[in-house]
This record gives structure tokens, sequence and C-alpha cells, in this order.
């Protein structure tokens, strides 16, 4: 039997999280929220309901395999103004990230970048040599080796992907916007927060998530689902009973949701926060389309679609 996982109050390793990829061009700070913005968890959710210029997520999906090990299914993104960084990872596949350009909220355009394509090949390469040896992955990371001062600065606009990005920017939008209005009508409930202060991230409030906190957040989560097929899904999975901790830090304006299944077996973990990293911008002098970037490399990448 899968051994029961005792969650903590707060998730400390997923506070304050950060995409390190190479898109980014510091070091990731947090923009200070102050105490004027998120004096309480209600005054963090407003804040984030705004759209700060600056934004990060992280949705993590945790299935047990066996007693010790986790298949993880991530996905996570930075916001800088207009652009969003993301990046996506699955069980016994290769990762994957993009910067979607948007107008108004609205997706524009996706580039891949193709020093994170050799990065996430040299990945895929080392925990799965058996799955990618001898296919383009290889030749790729080969080829990366050899050529990666050519390889920098490189963004490749791969059209034919393009609907599936646009579907995983719009899909995470709306998980955004309704893990938010969630949690602002759950914090609105006669339910009382622990309030303490940490060492490493301040002030935080922290609601317990028990079986009864449990019912009342999926009967607030079902109305708010209706008529979205993914919003759908991801409640019925709420059904199995999930219990755990929500955290809002005062500090920097985050808010953490981590629930598991009773025996420990299936997991989700939301972050939400105003974490502040520039992205790279595209030079457009520097933007390929597939068929350019498979001339100039000799390899056929997008088959895989590795992007």
């Amino acid at each position: 039997m899968i051994k029961e996982i005792v969650l903590s109050a707060l998730i400390f390793g997923i506070f304050n999280v950060a995409v390190q990829a190479q898109e980014t061009t510091n070091s990731g700070q947090t923009v200070s929220a102050t105490t004027e913005y998120a004096k309480n968890p209600q005054a963090a959710l407003m804040n984030l309901k705004e759209q700060p210029e600056h934004i990060s997520s992280s949705l993590n999906i945790l299935h047990a395999v066996s007693e010790a090990e986790y298949a993880i299914v991530s996905r996570a993104y930075i916001r800088d103004g207009d652009y969003y960084y993301f990046i996506s990872s699955a069980p016994e596949t290769i990762s994957s990230s993009v910067l979607i350009e948007t107008k108004e909220g609205q997706y524009q355009r996706s580039l891949v970048l193709a020093e994170d394509l050799a990065k996430f090949a040299a990945e895929a390469l080392d925990k799965y040599s058996k799955t990618y040896a001898g296919t383009p992955i290889e030749s790729y990371h080969q080829y990366a080796q050899e050529h990666m001062e050519e390889l920098k600065g490189i963004h490749i606009q791969n059209n034919q992907v393009a609907s599936q990005h646009k579907a995983l920017f719009d899909e995470s939008k709306d998980m955004e916007r309704f893990m938010l209005e969630l949690l602002t009508q759950f914090v609105q409930q006669d339910i009382q927060p622990e309030i303490k202060t940490l060492d490493a991230i301040g002030e935080v409030y922290t609601y317990t998530i028990d079986e009864a906190a449990a019912n009342t957040l999926l009967s607030l989560a079902k109305p708010l689902a209706k008529n979205n097929k993914m919003l759908t899904g991801f409640v019925e999975q709420l059904e199995k009973g999930y219990v755990g901790t929500l955290g809002f830090s005062v500090e920097t304006g985050d808010v953490a949701l981590s629930v598991a299944t009773v025996d420990g077996s299936d997991i989700i973990e939301f972050v939400l926060g105003t974490e502040e990293s520039k992205l790279r911008k595209p030079d457009e002098n520097q933007i390929m389309t597939a068929d350019e970037f498979t001339k100039m490399v000799g390899v056929d990448l997008f088959q895989q679609n590795i992007e």
C-alpha cells in the first residue's frame, strides 16, 4: 500500500517558484508584494486577479507508481508583459518549452528557443537513453555540442503546432482564472486560517483542507467549471477526495495549494505568484521557420514534436 503522505502546513519548496530556463535573463527575484497588497488572503488574490505584468504559475499532478516513486505531469510558466514562457514535462517523454507572444491577453504566435531544444535533448538522452538513441534527438544533441555558438539566440516558429501552443496558453489561463475565483470564494467561507511567521517566507496564512473543507472546495468548484471540458475533468479528479493545505504568503503575495488523496497515491500542487523574471525577447532577425532550421542543422526534430 502507498504509505500515507503527511503534508506540512505549507509547501516551503513551492512558494516563490521560478522557472529555471534558457529564456530567463536575470536571477528570478520576486516582485515585492508588500503588506499593502497582500495583507491578507483576499488582498493577495485580488492582486493576482488584476493580472500583474510579472507572474509565475506552476501546476503539478503526481500519481504514485510505487511505494517511493511518483509519475509527475508538470506545467509551469512565467509572464513578462506580453510574453509567457512555458515549460512542460511528463513521464517517459522529453520536456518541452515555448515562448508565447500575446496582445491584449490573446495568443499571437509561439517560438521555441534552439538552446532549449539542445538542453532538453541532452536531458532526454541522459534519462531515457534507450528510447532516444539513434533518433533525431540524439543527432541534434551531437550537432548542438559542436555548434552551440551558432544556435544561441535562434527562435523557431513552427506553424504546424501553433494550434497546440494556443491551446496550452488558453487552458493555462482558464485554469488560472478558475483557481483564483475558486480560492477567492473558499476564503470567504467561515473557515479560519492559522497565522504564523516563518523564518524563510515571513507571515503566512494557512488553511487546513480537511474532509469538510475539501467538500466545500468541491461544491464551489463544480459550477465554476461548468461548460469547460478541461476544468470539468479537473473537478472530477478532485472528487477522489483530497486533503492538504492552502497557504498565502503576506511577504510575496504568493498562493500555494497542495492536496493529496488520503492514501497519498495522488497529489495536486498549484502555485501562483508574482515572480519577476525578465524573459529574453526574440530578435526578429534570428527567427527561423521549422523548415529553415531543419535545413541548417540537417535534422528534422519536428517529426517527433520535441518542441
